[in-house]
């Protein structure tokens, strides 16, 4: 059953609106032959994830007020010595076949030697100093001294993408105690789904157990060959199936959120890989003030609820010829 707010909300070409689908989580390397290929199952054009069975209700919710979303990447400043950098510098020329700018390098890391008796000095007498309980550093005592700091070639580095992470708030209200009744579901669907479950099992548990019963079953039908002599039936042994499965808790399942324009994805809105609920907040007074029907249900209500991402994207699921893009 779909649950839709607000609930006479019909998808035809001019109706914009948030389509929520829920999945089991699919174990990401989980898979035969190992390695990593396939591992960002990404593309353009399609929704990656790590998706299993879908679960639960589809939700279909009214566009909020704040839609948007943004794109980050890390990076970071890095201090290199003089010979660290001519030596950074020798191993691409080296890796690109350039030999010649590879003997430059070492040439000019030579040169970088005349000014090792000054630093050396002021190495040491920093390392004398702190006997002292001083906290003077390197670069204190040569400006200090000779007027100068070494020089710390600072260089950008590219650390890497990062996720993107995004929330809506939706406010509801009922107008009718069908509607009042729908987004309680529609709170609770999402609570639901967000948690994880208590108790689980991997295949290595499953066939222990499983040797063990049969193991188990074996001696109680030999201590007791005919139950029907006694009109008793050899137990099962039960505690071997269950009792391991509470040494674990399932994964909550992923959210697929698509941004609809009618019954197709919005050509104009970034769409979203596989997501991770983070946050589910309900406030059952938005107005300020406690309020409910005669049935007891709240007459209006806030729900907030924060995604992750769980798939990185690349320029390569970029595709700008066409209508949608993540």
């Amino acid at each position: 059953m779909t649950l839709k707010y607000p609930r006479d909300m019909i998808a035809d070409p001019q109706t914009d609106y948030i389509k929520f689908d829920f999945f089991k989580y699919k174990p990401p390397l989980q898979r035969s032959g190992g390695g990593l290929s396939g591992y960002n199952d990404g593309g353009a054009g399609k929704i990656a994830g790590n998706f299993g069975e879908p679960v639960g209700n589809p939700i279909h919710i009214y566009m909020p007020q704040d839609v948007s979303t943004s794109y980050a990447t890390s990076w970071g400043g890095k201090e290199l010595s003089n010979f660290g950098a001519g030596a950074l510098s020798g191993y691409a020329n080296i890796t690109n076949g350039n030999i010649g700018g590879a003997a430059e390098n070492a040439a000019q890391g030579l040169q970088g030697l005349v000014r090792l008796p000054a630093t050396i000095g002021a190495e040491l007498t920093r390392m004398g100093l702190q006997t002292m309980q001083t906290n003077l550093t390197l670069n204190d005592i040569l400006s200090t001294t000779q007027g100068v700091i070494l020089n710390p070639n600072v260089e950008l580095f590219f650390g890497g993408p990062q996720i993107r992470n995004i929330g809506f708030a939706f406010k509801m209200f009922g107008r009718n105690k069908e509607e009042s009744e729908n987004m309680i579901r529609i709170c609770n669907e999402f609570k639901y789904q967000s948690l994880a479950g208590f108790g689980g099992s991997t295949a290595v548990d499953r066939g222990t157990a499983g040797f063990v019963n049969s193991v188990a079953g074996a001696v109680q039908a030999g201590i007791n060959p005919d139950p029907a002599a006694n009109g008793t039936a050899p137990t099962p042994a039960s505690a071997a199936t269950t009792d391991y499965q509470a040494g674990y808790l399932s994964v909550p399942n992923l959210c697929r959120m698509q941004l609809m324009k009618g019954g197709d994805l919005h050509p104009y809105l970034s769409q979203y890989k596989a997501l991770a609920i983070t946050n589910v907040d309900i406030n059952y007074t938005p107005d300020g003030s406690y309020s409910t029907t005669v049935d007891g249900i709240p007459t209006s209500v806030e729900l907030r609820v924060s995604f992750v991402e769980t798939k990185v994207v690349y320029k390569e699921d970029i595709d700008p010829s066409q209508g949608w893009s993540y």
